[in-house]
């Protein structure tokens, strides 16, 4: 049974947001100037065709102090980046640190973490593999001295997505196509152009500060969120994106809407006339 739970997803710019989000013309920013984002994700011929969309990597920072934490989504097959902090091996430090993925049944798989410095953070990677569920432990070791962290000898445990896609494109044109098949699909990957959406874009001193981001309430109940937007060019500019939702367990329709906002306060929405987006999943 997948998990019911996408508790991974990025929550951003989740501020005010409904079930049923109105449409406005958002704010008036004055003489601030505007971008030329770039309007589209991928969606183009090919790009389109849910064999050719590959899983989004996911990091998981381990801090100093604190529970990890998971920007993404852990995708099997995704290549997913680790950092961990100094301070979480007191004793031995964290001169040589390794990371240990175990599923269940199975020997646990080491990756190295010997990004950074002695002292400072570590960083390393590893690719999900085809599971439910992992777990993480790390270990620091310099033949001397040993230390583990491993959550108190639970192991941080992550649920993993199997990613089977559909691709949901939005164009410019204000039409809707669904690429693949939504009833066999474990991953929404929406293609969303921007020029649908562009009432809160500005910057101020040439730095981009507005942003997309879709929402996704499925009829069991989850409310996930992700952004189609990413500064590009040092901030300068503004990019399109892919948003990725995975399908929760049990879910046979899902409503999709899309929100802008910026620094400023502005807020509008891509809707359907408050009706939003509806799909049939299963």
């Amino acid at each position: 049974m997948r998990p019911t739970m996408h508790t991974l997803a990025v929550l951003l710019a989740l501020v005010g947001a409904t079930a049923c989000a109105p449409i406005g013309p958002g704010d008036e920013l004055g003489d601030l100037s505007v971008s030329a984002a770039g309007g589209k994700a991928d969606c183009e011929g090919e790009a389109c065709s849910p064999e050719s969309v590959l899983p989004p990597g996911a990091s998981l920072s381990f801090a100093d102090e604190g529970d990890p934490i998971l920007r993404g989504s852990l995708y099997e097959g995704a290549e997913i980046s680790v950092t961990t902090g100094a301070r979480r091996f007191p004793r031995c430090g964290n001169a040589h640190v390794t990371g240990f993925v175990q599923t269940d049944g199975e020997e646990p798989v080491a990756f190295a973490l010997e990004g950074g410095t002695a002292g400072g953070s570590r960083w390393g990677s590893f690719t999900a593999p085809e599971a439910e569920q992992i777990e993480l432990f790390f270990s620091s070791d310099d033949g001397d001295c040993q230390e583990w962290d491993s959550n108190g000898g639970a192991n941080f445990a992550f649920p993993v997505f199997r990613f089977r896609p559909a691709v949901l494109e939005f164009r410019s044109d204000w039409e809707e196509t669904v690429h693949g098949s939504l009833e066999s699909a474990t991953t929404l990957v929406i293609d969303y152009d921007l020029d649908r959406l562009r009432d809160c874009e500005g910057s101020t001193n040439g730095y981009q500060v507005w942003g997309i981001s879709a929402h996704a309430l499925f009829n069991t109940g989850q409310l996930l969120s992700e952004p189609v937007t990413v500064p590009s060019e040092g901030g300068h500019s503004m990019a399109a994106v892919r948003a990725h939702f995975p399908i929760p367990a049990g879910a046979s329709r899902v409503d999709l809407w899309f929100e802008s906002s910026n620094r400023w306060g502005c807020h509008a929405y891509d809707s359907n006339a408050s009706a939003n987006y509806g799909f049939d999943l299963r």
